[in-house]
């Protein structure tokens, strides 16, 4: 009985790595749709500017800290807008980033980043989350409660 107490905290891992690849494996794939991005982030993190590694590795969780030591906590929106993100980000597919956090939940039990339903989760939660960073398509209003990050070499 004990050897099975042992194991369940990785049943639990198990359970949560089939959830993340169905949402994985069910993500709609890119439409016609205008599926471009922007990056969101809490008004107090001190950054306004963001390289393309830069934002790979936040969302890779490589990078965990901003730079007044608030922790970085990164969120996806599901949907197409995902496709485009990291196909640009890290010139990965869904899948492939799917995979790569399959590999580190069981290596390292990092998991992966926040994923909500649509810009309209996103938003309020990013805005209420100190050190949040998203990405949410490109129509999405995004008030004042966030604030934008420019993306760029």
């Amino acid at each position: 009985m004990a050897h099975l107490r042992r194991i369940h905290p990785f049943h639990g891992l198990v359970l949560w790595l089939a959830v993340a690849s169905a949402l994985v494996l069910s993500a709609a794939p890119v439409t016609a749709q205008d599926d471009g991005y922007v990056v969101i982030v809490h008004p107090d993190v001190p950054v306004d500017h963001l390289t393309t590694a830069e934002l790979a590795r936040l969302f890779q969780r490589s990078t965990t800290q901003w730079s007044d030591g608030t922790t970085v906590v990164p969120v996806e929106e599901a949907g197409p807008v995902r496709s485009r993100f990291y196909r640009e980000t890290m010139g990965m597919t869904v899948g492939e980033v799917g995979n790569f956090w399959v590999r580190q939940a069981m290596s390292t039990a990092m998991r992966p980043p926040r994923l909500l339903g649509s810009a309209d989760l996103v938003i309020p939660y990013v805005a209420a989350t100190p050190g949040a960073i998203a990405f949410v398509e490109s129509s999405a209003r995004l008030g004042n409660s966030v604030k934008q990050v420019r993306i760029g070499d």
